[in-house]
C-alpha cells in the first residue's frame, strides 16, 4: 500500500496529466468534500463528472506542489494550480485525509495572491 504522501502525489500526478482514472483511484467511493463553507458527500460519479469537465475545458491544467506537511492519514498541500481556460492562478490550501488507503475527505481553502 502507499503511503499518505505517495497516495496524493499520485493523484497529483495524474490530475496534471488529466488522467481521470487514474485521478479517481485515488479517491474511496464515497467523498466529503469542504469547499467555500460549505460540506457535501460526494461519489465517485459525481467526482468522474465534474473533474471530467474540467480536465477537458482546461487542458493545459497544472497543480505545483509549494508545501507539503503529513501527519499520518493527513496531507495538507500548498497548491500553485495554473491552466484554467479564463487564466486565473489559483493558490489552494488542500487538506486530504485519508482511510484505507483512499482519500475520503477533501478540504479546499483558497489562499491570496
Amino acid at each position: 500500500m502507499k503511503s499518505s504522501a505517495e497516495l496524493i502525489q499520485a493523484q497529483v500526478d495524474a490530475y496534471n496529466a488529466r488522467d481521470l482514472e487514474a485521478f479517481l483511484a485515488a479517491y474511496a467511493e464515497s467523498v466529503v468534500l469542504l469547499k467555500d463553507g460549505r460540506e457535501q458527500t460526494l461519489d465517485k460519479a459525481v467526482l468522474r463528472e465534474r473533474y471530467g469537465k474540467l480536465f477537458r475545458e482546461n487542458p493545459d491544467l497544472k497543480c505545483e506542489i509549494r508545501s507539503r506537511e503529513v501527519a499520518g492519514d493527513a496531507v495538507i498541500d500548498e497548491e500553485h494550480v495554473t491552466g484554467f481556460a479564463d487564466g486565473v492562478v489559483r493558490r489552494v490550501r488542500a487538506r486530504y485525509e485519508l482511510a484505507d488507503g483512499l482519500i475520503n475527505r477533501v478540504s479546499f481553502t483558497a489562499l491570496p495572491g
